[in-house]
C-alpha cells in the first residue's frame, strides 16, 4: 500500500518527466493493483498509461521489465 501511495504521489505531479520514466511508474502502479486486485485502478492507470501514446514495442519492452510472475 505505501509504494502505491508513492507512486500515485509521483504521478500527480508529473511535468518535465520524460515518458518513458511516466510510462515506467504506470506500469508500477498498473502492476500494483493487479496484486491488490483492484481492477477499477488497473484500468485507469491502464487508461493513462495508453494515452501517452508510446509504440507497443516500447511499451512491451517497459512492462517485460516490472512484469511479476503470475
Amino acid at each position: 500500500v505505501a509504494a502505491a501511495k508513492t507512486l500515485d504521489a509521483a504521478l500527480k505531479r508529473t511535468g518535465d518527466e520524460n515518458q518513458d520514466d511516466i510510462a515506467e511508474a504506470l506500469i508500477l502502479r498498473i502492476e500494483l493493483a493487479r496484486v491488490m486486485e483492484n481492477v477499477q485502478q488497473q484500468e485507469v492507470y491502464t487508461k493513462r498509461l495508453n494515452a501517452l501514446g508510446l509504440s507497443q514495442e516500447v511499451t512491451d519492452r517497459l512492462k517485460l521489465k516490472h512484469t511479476t510472475l503470475q
